[in-house]
C-alpha cells in the first residue's frame, strides 16, 4: 500500500492474509451467531403464540364454568350445595370433569322445574337421569349431550323419542 505524504512517497507493505484469515473466522462466527439469534427469536415468536392460545383457552373455560355454576345455582337455588357434592360424586365416579356434570344436571333441574316439580325432587331426579345419561350414552356409543337433549324431549313429551336408544316410555291411559 503506498501514499504520498509531501515530497516523498512511502510503501507499506503488509501481510494482509493472516488479518483476512481473523476477519473472515469473525465473519463467520458471527454469521452463526446471527443464524442462533434468528432461531432463538423463531422459537420464542412460537412459544409466544402458543402460550397466548393456551391462556386464551384458559380464560375461556374459565369464563364458561363461572356460567355454568351461575346457573347451576340459579336453577338448585337452596339445593345447589347438596346437588354439588351429588355431581362431584359423579364426575368423580365416571371420570368426567365436575363442570361437564354440573353443566348436564343444571339442565335437567331447569327441565323439572317447569314440570312442576318441587326442587327437592328434581335434584333428585337431575342426578339420577344424569348418571342414566352418562350409563346410555356410553352404553350406545353417543355423545353425552344429545343423549341429554333427546331425553329431555321426552319428558316434556314432545315427538323427539328415544326410541333410537331403546327406551320405550308407554303413554299413560
Amino acid at each position: 500500500m503506498g501514499f504520498q505524504a509531501g515530497e516523498g512517497f512511502i510503501d507499506f507493505t503488509a501481510r494482509d492474509s493472516k488479518i483476512n484469515r481473523v476477519l473472515g473466522r469473525m465473519e463467520s462466527r458471527l454469521r452463526r451467531t446471527q443464524a442462533v439469534m434468528a432461531s432463538v427469536a423463531n422459537v420464542a415468536k412460537r412459544l409466544f403464540l402458543v402460550g397466548g392460545a393456551a391462556l386464551g383457552v384458559a380464560v375461556k373455560m374459565a369464563g364458561d364454568a363461572n356460567e355454568i355454576m351461575s346457573k347451576f345455582r340459579a336453577v338448585f337455588k337452596e339445593q345447589a350445595e347438596a346437588a354439588e357434592e351429588s355431581a362431584d360424586r359423579i364426575a368423580d365416579a365416571v371420570g368426567r370433569s365436575r363442570f361437564e356434570i354440573i353443566d348436564y344436571m343444571a339442565a335437567l333441574q331447569d327441565t323439572f322445574v317447569p314440570l312442576g316439580f318441587s326442587r327437592k325432587k328434581s335434584a333428585e331426579l337431575a342426578e339420577t337421569l344424569t348418571r342414566l345419561t352418562l350409563d346410555l350414552a356410553s352404553s350406545k356409543d353417543k355423545d353425552v349431550p344429545k343423549v341429554l337433549h333427546k331425553q329431555q324431549c321426552e319428558l316434556r313429551d314432545q315427538t323427539e323419542t328415544d326410541r333410537k336408544y331403546g327406551i320405550f316410555i308407554p303413554q299413560a291411559s
